[in-house]
């Protein structure tokens, strides 16, 4: 019945043209929705079905954002698990810092070139992140009174 609601208007020029042609509706679902679309009686039901059938819809998608939240809320993830767990990640970061190339770690691991490259570079960023967060010396400034910037450990610090 949604998709009748949803392309009623666009695609059937409206209730009464229907009924002017002699199509008449049928759902195959509620048996007894046999309405005649050529009356007011009919385009009535016909609208109310449709209403419903948005309102059903839209329940269902509330509901599924709800029980989503809910469980993020939880901690849990959805989606596939990783064919990277974090022990193949730590022995492909191994193996690529000895010139193993990105293939031959795939096939070592059995696993797509892919899952092994995006999973060295989410290794790599957190590397980074676990880096710069490190504690830094303060500079101070040079003669000239222009501030003098350092690279340490990969952060500028001034």
């Amino acid at each position: 019945m949604s998709v009748v609601s949803a392309l009623w208007p666009s695609r059937c020029g409206g209730n009464r043209d229907l009924g002017r042609r002699g199509i008449r509706l049928r759902s195959l679902t509620e048996p007894f929705l046999d309405v005649d679309t050529s009356t007011p009686m009919g385009e009535a039901i016909v609208g109310i079905v449709a209403v419903l059938a948005q309102l059903r819809v839209a329940t269902i998608r509330d509901n599924t954002m709800r029980g989503l939240t809910h469980a993020r809320a939880q901690g849990r993830v959805g989606g596939r698990p990783s064919v990277m767990t974090p022990e193949r990640v730590k022995e492909a970061a191994r193996m690529r810092a000895a010139g193993v190339s990105i293939a031959k770690i795939a096939r070592t691991f059995g696993v797509g070139a892919s899952s092994v490259a995006r999973a060295l570079a989410k290794h790599d960023e957190s590397q980074r992140a676990a880096t710069s967060s490190s504690v830094v010396s303060p500079v101070s400034q040079s003669a000239t009174s222009e501030l003098s910037y350092r690279i340490v450990r990969g952060v500028r610090v001034m």
